[in-house]
């Protein structure tokens, strides 16, 4: 869990493979690519595992997305991570961050901006996950998307709370209130890969 080994994971990994088994490694965090997770992995537990052993939320998103024929030439707007942008550029889809779209970068939107924001019909999917920048600009851009073509479609990565870290177990927010925000801001409900 987050940058802690379990005790006894390698272990365990080890017998499992050593006894012949396939080993996969599952996911929800969309902050990191497969390749990431595989990173990860080798750094902390010093297992060597390819990324046709791991299944991220991020690479569900892109899966759910080739799986409804989404075309290729068609852009996704990410409210997410890193790890959601690899995942999508590697199964050929164009990957969009807000500032693509818009050139201001602070985290404020003011009527007056948000009223003259074009919309690139081109954008034909929103995917959300966690996001360590969300912002209201975010929300304004995701959300005039959302509502201005209700064919976009609208991909949560996962909708956990939280993840409990520090010596305390202090909660520090997930994916949930992000794709919460955006389900609000939009009107409508993501799909949950």
């Amino acid at each position: 869990r987050g940058g802690n080994k379990i005790e006894g994971a390698d272990e365990c990994i080890r017998h499992l493979e050593e006894s012949g088994k396939r080993v996969f490694y599952l996911t929800n965090n969309s902050a990191k690519s497969r390749q990431g997770c595989a990173d990860k992995l080798a750094s902390l537990v010093g297992v060597a595992a390819s990324t046709d052993q791991i299944i991220a939320s991020s690479s569900s998103a892109a899966a759910y997305l080739g799986d409804k024929g989404f075309d290729k030439q068609s852009k996704v707007l990410v409210i997410g991570q890193e790890g959601i942008h690899a995942e999508l550029r590697e199964a050929g889809f164009q990957s969009l961050r807000c500032e693509d779209l818009v050139e201001e970068t602070s985290p404020q939107c003011s009527i007056a901006e948000f009223e003259g924001i074009p919309v690139d019909e081109t954008v034909r999917a929103v995917v959300a996950g966690v996001d360590d920048a969300f912002s209201y600009r975010k929300l304004c851009l995701a959300s005039l998307y959302l509502r201005s073509d209700p064919t976009r479609l609208f991909v949560a990565t996962n909708r956990d709370v939280g993840d409990r870290v520090g010596t305390d177990g202090r909660l520090i927010p997930g994916a949930g209130p992000v794709v919460a925000a955006l389900e609000s801001a939009a009107g409508r409900c993501a799909v949950n890969v």
